[in-house]
């Protein structure tokens, strides 16, 4: 995995932008290494940018991850028939801040 950020400071506050990068390579999730217990390579996407004010008193930040909404397994099994586990999708959201 790898992630960049970089922060400007002006005279009204800084912004922040911060990009991840994650990659999974090919895993079998049974000893049988069977093709249909098999998540193949993926990559995800996750970044955000915020902004702080000069006193660092009040934030904002818009974030997202999972920007691609790539489609992985975290799991996967049979007791009867084959199931399995999704990691989660696109989400994205806005968060506020206040310290005092």
């Amino acid at each position: 995995s790898a992630l960049a950020e970089y922060t400007k400071t002006f005279d009204w506050g800084s912004l922040r932008f911060t990009g991840e990068y994650g990659w999974q390579s090919e895993v079998f999730f049974t000893v049988a290494n069977t093709m249909i217990h098999r998540q193949g390579n993926y990559g995800i996407v996750n970044a955000s940018v915020a902004y702080e004010s000069p006193t660092g008193q009040f934030g904002i930040s818009l974030w997202g991850r999972n920007l691609f909404d790539k489609d992985y397994l975290t799991a996967a099994g049979t007791i009867i028939n084959p199931a399995g586990r999704y990691g989660p999708i696109r989400t994205y959201g806005l968060r506020f801040s206040v310290k005092y």
